[in-house]
Parts: C-alpha cells; sequence; structure tokens
C-alpha cells in the first residue's frame, strides 16, 4: 500500500541532499544548465529533541492506493509518479515495477546481468520528462547508466567515470550525488572531493559542488551507510 501525502518522498538523506542544495548554492558557469531547486520549498525539520519525528506532522493524507497484493516488493526504495503512473525501485530485487494511478500491476523491469543491455545493481532511476525513457543508474559497481524506453526496451548504455549514488536530470546534462565517496578516478579529486557533480548529457563534468570532509565523527565515509 502506497500512502501519498501530497505526493512527497521524503527520506533523510534526499531531504539533507536537497537541503545542502538550497543552503550552499551553486556557483555554476555562465554555460551551464540551471539547476531546478532554486524555487524548490524548504521544510523544517527539528531533529534536536528526538531522532524521530513523524509523517503527520508536516503533511496532509490526500489519498491511500492499495498496490497489487500478488505483486510480491521486497523493499520500496524510492517512488515516482509520472503520467498517472506510479513506479517503484525496488532495490533488493535490482527492479523497478510500474502500477497503474489505481495500484494495478503493469509492468516489472529487471535485467540483472553483464550484458550490454543489463545492470549490475540500481542504485537509482530517473524518467525523462521528454521521451518517457527510464533511466537507471548502477553507480557504484557498474559506474554506468542505462537507458530503457517506456515499455522496458533497451536503448543506450553509458559509462560514468565517478562512483555515484543518485541523480536528477538537467536540460542537457545531469545532477549527480555522490554519496561520500572519495576517488581518485578522472574528475573527483581527494584534496577537495564534492559531493555534488554537475555533468553534460556525457558525464563530461563542468562544475562540482558542496565539498564535504570524508572523516566525520570520527569515521571515514567510503560509500552511503558503509564506513570503515
Amino acid at each position: 500500500m502506497i500512502v501519498v501525502k501530497n505526493q512527497f518522498k521524503i527520506s533523510l538523506i534526499h531531504y539533507f541532499f536537497v537541503l545542502a542544495l538550497i543552503l550552499f548554492g551553486c556557483k555554476k558557469k555562465t554555460n551551464a544548465p540551471h539547476p531546478p531547486h532554486e524555487s524548490a520549498e524548504v521544510i523544517s525539520i527539528s531533529l534536536q529533541n528526538s531522532p524521530e519525528w513523524a509523517f503527520n506532522d508536516y503533511f496532509e493524507i490526500k489519498k491511500v492506493i492499495p498496490l497489487d497484493s500478488k505483486i510480491i516488493i521486497s523493499e520500496i526504495n524510492k517512488l515516482v509518479f509520472h503520467n498517472e503512473k506510479i513506479l517503484l525501485l525496488d532495490q533488493k530485487s535490482k527492479s523497478i515495477v510500474r502500477f497503474s494511478n489505481d495500484g494495478d500491476f503493469e509492468k516489472r523491469l529487471h535485467f540483472v546481468g553483464k550484458g550490454p543491455e543489463e545492470y549490475m545493481e540500481i542504485t537509482d532511476f530517473i524518467v525523462d520528462n521528454k521521451s518517457n525513457d527510464i533511466i537507471i543508474l548502477d553507480g557504484n559497481i557498474g559506474q554506468q547508466m542505462i537507458r530503457y524506453d517506456w515499455g522496458g526496451n533497451f536503448k543506450k548504455k553509458q559509462q560514468i567515470p565517478f562512483h555515484s549514488n543518485s541523480l536528477e536530470a538537467l536540460e542537457d546534462g545531469f545532477i549527480i550525488y555522490c554519496g561520500n565517496h572519495q576517488s581518485k578516478e578522472n574528475v573527483i579529486d581527494d584534496k577537495s572531493f564534492n559531493n555534488i557533480v554537475y555533468c553534460d548529457s556525457n558525464f563530461h563534468v563542468y562544475d562540482k559542488q558542496i565539498p564535504v570532509s570524508s572523516a566525520w565523527n570520527g569515521l571515514r565515509y567510503l560509500f552511503k551507510n558503509i564506513t570503515v
């Protein structure tokens, strides 16, 4: 079952990601696409008194959508509404599941492997508003982006020259969150490593933002949710 609260999906990771973008701003070059967050509303959530907070304190339930009970979903990691459809990312099964706006099952995208039309993991996905293509980010293991059409047919695979955890589309490129991963590969510099990377559609980087120390509270971060 999906509970829609003004069609917002908030997790602490994405909340702090968006908040960081707004607070720090973007030092863009003149030929850079316009980042899509300038008019975003910021919802302040205080974690000072308690590590937990209730959605009902900030959102009003508008609609409850029961999903097809015959479809097994291990874990919902992301939810996208697009053209009156619901797309869910299930990272455990490495698949994207599409439902109608009423919760009826329509399609499962699942092409795991090392083949030319496959991916090894899904760290994130988006839907291209212009083409309706489903873009899968295999950012840590495969370091690649795979594009399928709305029907699930393979279109294109591109290698990414750095590790990444999530992405959003710009007018002609992407804004990529690197997830506290240090790397000496190509464009990411260990001495001042950045969490936010702006690149064109061929992953040529034109700007990097939000430098973050790799050590936090005495722990050194390599990947999201993994410390040594």
